[in-house]
């Protein structure tokens, strides 16, 4: 899968026509407006209105996860990272061997598939550090 190139054209303040390549990958939509303004407004509505597929935390782009969890409110980076960096700043920060020692592969596994599954685990006093380090 690579990137495909296309021309397009912007006139300038003087009304002369030029063209730059811009690059789209495969799958991506390619939208022209005639001004910066209407191209915000189609965004906003677009990422208003747009169902957007979405399989998961683990294994896709970081930038489709954050879109898609912006549906559900201002976020900065992905609620898996959130809730883990909270959890190991309260609990786990003075814990020997975190990010060097793993968690248990079971418990691990199954914390990806809840976040996969847009579930919001707790963790509580008996969560292990270094399995939700592993995430």
């Amino acid at each position: 899968m690579g990137l495909t190139c296309f021309k397009s054209w912007k006139y300038d303040s003087r009304g002369q026509k030029g063209n730059r390549d811009v690059l789209a990958s495969p799958g991506s939509y390619f939208f022209l407006s005639n001004s910066c303004g209407q191209g915000d407004e189609w965004l906003q509505s677009l990422n208003k209105r747009a169902w957007i597929p979405f399989t998961g935390v683990f294994g896709q782009r970081l930038e489709e996860t954050v879109l898609y969890e912006r549906r559900y409110g201002a976020r900065s980076v992905p609620l898996v990272v959130e809730q883990c960096v909270h959890f190991i700043r309260e609990r786990g920060l003075h814990e020997v061997g975190l990010f060097r020692c793993p968690g248990q592969s079971t418990l691990v596994k199954d914390l990806q598939e809840a976040f996969d599954a847009g579930e919001r685990p707790s963790f509580d006093s008996g969560t292990d550090v270094h399995t939700v380090a592993s995430c």
